[in-house]
């Protein structure tokens, strides 16, 4: 997925004309990238008529696939935001607006007591000397730069981490919270960071509730846009705002309208593209057949046997023993039920032709070049 620093309407726009065209598993794909750019860019009801394609019609999801888990997650929480019933999502039951209340806040308080987990309990904390001194050397970084005080701040944001959440978040002391996050923007305005680590983040996270329930819209909004740019996925964040209402409820009233290059109209008009889709299948006029494939193969492992060098001998043999000994680059076939659980797992159809190609050998090793081609038991997934 794209990163969060360069999206734009061309790019949006770029994403509506590819799915225009594209077989239906790789519009999907992209479809859901765009549905949660259209999500952060403040149009919760456009987000939401896009997120839904994804669950009926052409471009629905299998249950089985890996996009599945995402649109589940925010499918809930953005009808919870527009206030209407939540359809039916895969094998979950529609849910009235009562229902789906009670739905958000279970979500809320199993995110607070995951997020609440002491992950340092095993350290004292906080493991440095918090004085005046030592927090003006860490807000006044001398330069160059060395590799210990890298450590001493890395050291510091898993203190402040700790502190935040065990003795301030988790105890509902909101204002003592904003005290020290105060302090943790201007160590990251004063070391000019901006690609952070997960800890750094989930800071972040925190000063994005304190904020919010403290109502302090305007420090909310700064610190959910330096969320923002720390973010290196866009699912990631996703997800987040699946769990926390009051965040979607900011997002969707456009604290990320400065960040991200999106009006209504051209929000509207990738929505219209979508619905314009006119896929037509390329007709193929031959797919290899088994047998053709095992002809082919053998063929190709003749080539690669007649033209094998002495010199690479010994590292093939260190490699590739097996296939040296049986002189074969091919594999036993797989069986129709290996073929159909791997379908089953990835949660779309194979291609005919690669599909006949492992059964006719599961896998196949290009010996002169180092490579596999992949057979069922490999773990290849979407990529």
């Amino acid at each position: 997925m794209k990163d969060t620093k360069s999206i734009d309407s061309q790019y949006l726009s770029d994403l509506g004309h590819k799915i225009q065209t594209l077989p239906p598993e790789e519009a999907s794909a992209l479809l859901l990238e765009a549905s949660t750019i259209l999500l952060f860019a403040g149009f919760p009801e456009i987000a939401y008529q896009a997120f839904l394609k994804l669950t009926q019609g052409e471009l629905n999801v299998s249950e089985a696939s890996s996009l599945m888990h995402p649109i589940k997650a925010i499918i809930p929480a953005l009808c919870y935001c527009i206030k209407i019933p939540c359809p039916s999502i895969f094998s979950e039951q529609e849910k009235s607006l009562s229902e789906l209340e009670k739905h958000i806040n279970k979500q809320l308080r199993e995110y607070e007591s995951v997020s609440g987990i002491d992950r340092w309990f095993h350290i004292a904390m906080p493991s440095g000397n918090w004085s005046e001194d030592f927090l003006h050397d860490l807000t006044h970084p001398k330069v160059p730069i060395k590799g210990e005080d890298r450590f001493k701040l890395s050291r510091f944001f898993q203190d402040l981490h700790r502190v935040l959440s065990q003795d301030y978040i988790n105890r509902g002391k909101w204002q003592e919270a904003s005290k020290w996050l105060k302090v943790f923007e201007n160590v990251l305005d004063a070391w000019e960071l901006d690609c952070l680590s997960y800890v750094e983040q989930e800071i972040l996270v925190f000063g994005i509730r304190t904020y919010l329930h403290l109502e302090d819209i305007s420090n909310a909004d700064r610190f959910i846009q330096r969320w923002w740019q720390s973010l290196e996925s866009l699912i990631i964040g996703l997800y987040l705002v699946a769990y926390l209402p009051e965040l979607m409820n900011r997002i969707s009233a456009g604290a990320l309208q400065n960040r991200i290059n999106l009006s209504q109209e051209q929000a509207q008009e990738f929505l219209d593209l979508v619905n314009r889709r006119n896929y037509i299948p390329i007709n193929i006029d031959f797919i290899p057949t088994v047998d053709n494939w095992n002809n082919f193969l053998k063929k190709w492992n003749e080539v690669i046997f007649d033209n094998l060098g002495e010199e690479h001998r010994d590292n093939y043999e260190f490699q590739y023993p097996d296939v040296l000994a049986s002189k074969s680059c091919l594999r036993t076939g797989a069986t129709e039920e290996e073929v159909s659980e791997l379908e089953k797992r990835l949660g779309a159809k194979l291609p005919i032709g690669y599909r006949n190609f492992l059964l006719a050998s599961n896998g196949f090793t290009v010996l002169n070049e180092y490579r596999d081609l992949y057979g069922v038991k490999t773990k290849f997934n979407w990529f």
